[in-house]
């Protein structure tokens, strides 16, 4: 194994390809848990969404990440790493895995991603956080996150009245409108400060009423399904992720890194 210029701590040469050392961290422990990885266009396409999130400042602040669109669907173990914590998220029933991610079935299937905000964060505070993903299904129904205990966290898509309604910290919820057919996209919910929050679909702030925050939720955040069993949802996520509150232009530059992705697959 030899450096590549900036030092063996830096960067790593496998196979004459030079990889991000966290990248390579996670093509190590697909290795080593024996999962397939993706193809070498996939993994240099990964390894370039890596350097680009910590160009724009994104990666450090990040407490969680799954990439679930590879471009293929013959790396299912492989999507279902947590890219920051290097452990896996849980398919409970029929999750079907397709070209552009993972999808519920709105019955009783979801992804466990076994991170809970009050006891696993290190980047993700009370008042200091960001969470969500891509759904890439625009006319999606039910959950698409969802943190749900004596406090919520969660993005619902309520395609039937053409709206989301949006926890975070709190029982209280908001409805943002949205036009019909437009589940789809980046969708986030930003706090920066205890008194309100926002809900972002593709860095835009949707219609909002100020919500207090009152505790993150003891409970791991679920793709497709409340924590109680409920309101499973049959959107398709692209990825997930967890962290730290984001400003504008960081939000931005993590869209940017991830569309690239999705393009270069």
């Amino acid at each position: 194994m030899l450096g590549f210029g900036l030092g063996l701590n830096k960067w790593r040469r496998v196979g004459g390809v030079s990889f991000d050392p966290d990248y390579q961290a996670v093509l190590d422990y697909a290795t080593t848990q024996g999962y397939a990885l993706p193809s070498a266009s996939q993994q240099t396409a990964q390894n370039q969404l890596v350097l680009d999130l910590k160009a724009a400042g994104v990666w450090t602040q990040l407490d969680m990440l799954h990439v679930w669109r590879t471009g293929d669907t013959s790396v299912q173990d492989f999507k279902t790493i947590d890219w920051i914590r290097l452990n896996e998220a849980t398919i409970v029933n029929a999750i079907t895995f397709v070209n552009s991610g993972v999808q519920g079935d709105g019955v009783n299937a979801y992804v466990d991603l076994n991170y809970n905000p009050s006891t696993d964060a290190t980047n993700y505070l009370l008042d200091d956080h960001c969470y969500g993903g891509f759904n890439d299904k625009n006319d999606a129904d039910g959950v698409f996150i969802s943190a749900l205990g004596a406090t919520y966290s969660e993005i619902f898509n309520d395609n039937a009245n053409t709206r989301f309604i949006v926890f975070d910290s709190s029982t209280t919820s908001r409805t943002p409108s949205v036009s019909t057919n437009a589940q789809d996209g980046h969708l986030m919910n930003n706090r920066a400060s205890s008194a309100d929050y926002d809900f972002l679909i593709d860095n835009v702030a949707q219609s909002k009423t100020a919500v207090s925050s009152v505790a993150n939720p003891n409970v791991n955040f679920r793709l497709f399904a409340r924590n109680n069993g409920t309101f499973f949802g049959n959107g398709i996520a692209s990825y997930d992720f967890a962290g730290s509150a984001l400003t504008t232009g960081e939000r931005a530059a993590m869209i940017t890194a991830l569309n690239t992705y999705f393009a270069a697959l």
